[in-house]
Formats: C-alpha cells, sequence, structure tokens
C-alpha cells in the first residue's frame, strides 16, 4: 500500500503489526521496533512529520534499551530520525543524528565500508531538494569530522 501512495491502508497494517507484536513479544522486541520504524517512514512520507517524529523517537528510546545503543537496528532508528528531521527542516539536530550514526556504524566497519555507506544514502536521497552546495555546506562538516 506504501508503494501506491495509500498511506493511510499502510499506516493501519503497520499499527496492526505493531500492536500484536508489542502483545506477543513485547515492547522493546526487534520486530516491534521495526514496525515501529515503518510507520515513522509511512507518517514521514505521507506528511505527518511530527507524528513520525514521535513514533521513532519512542522507538529509539526503547532500542537502545535493548538491543542497544550500537545495534544495527538502533542506527538505522537514529537514520529514519535524522530523516524525519530533515523534513521538518530542523537541520542542526539531524546534523548531530547522522553523526552519531556515522561515528556508531564506523566503529564495527570502517568509513568505507558497504554498510556505512549505506547508512549515509538514504540520509543524502531526503535532503535532495537543496543543493548539493547547501548540503555540503551544512552537512559536510558531519562526514569530515567522523573521520
Amino acid at each position: 500500500y506504501w508503494t501506491a501512495g495509500r498511506f493511510d491502508k499502510a499506516e493501519q497494517l503497520a499499527a496492526s503489526a505493531a500492536e500484536l507484536d508489542t502483545r506477543v513479544l513485547g515492547e522493546e522486541h526487534i520486530l516491534t521496533l521495526e514496525h515501529r520504524n515503518l510507520m515513522a517512514l509511512i507518517h514521514q512520507n505521507s506528511g505527518k512529520l511530527s507524528l513520525a517524529n514521535q513514533v521513532v523517537d519512542d522507538a529509539l528510546a526503547r532500542s537502545v534499551r535493548l538491543p542497544g545503543p550500537d545495534h544495527d537496528f538502533t542506527l538505522n532508528l537514529l537514520n529514519t530520525s535524522a530523516i524525519v528531521l530533515v523534513k521538518q527542516k530542523r537541520y542542526p539536530e539531524a546534523k548531530l543524528k547522522i553523526q552519531e550514526v556515522l561515528r556508531l556504524f564506523e566503529h564495527p566497519y570502517g568509513d568505507h565500508h558497504e554498510s556505512t555507506l549505506v547508512m549515509v544514502q538514504p540520509f543524502l536521497f531526503h535532503v535532495h531538494f537543496r543543493s548539493s552546495t547547501q548540503i555540503l555546506k551544512d552537512f559536510g562538516a558531519v562526514f569530515t569530522s567522523v573521520h
């Protein structure tokens, strides 16, 4: 439904999945958090940015406790949070989030590892509406400061 632009139906399905996961697996289980991340992305794509921010922040708080602050999924949630903040034009906060993602993701993999670059790609995609010069001006320090 999401790819067809039927965000209302996609939201319902993701919410149902997260609710079922919560009842069966618990609030901090990775599948529950994954569905909450999906809900945040659906809200973000449908323009419900404050709701997206709320959902991803809640999932992120749970993910930091379990599976842990440097787990791949927690980093994915941080990345989603940065994307939502960019959509809200909250660039300084987004910059801090992506710096944290890169810092944590580089630690196990290195700065040129495919996985590190994959984490950066969605973030850059979501700032496509800005000129490359402006992106480099605002976010260039993010990428050089973690090396």
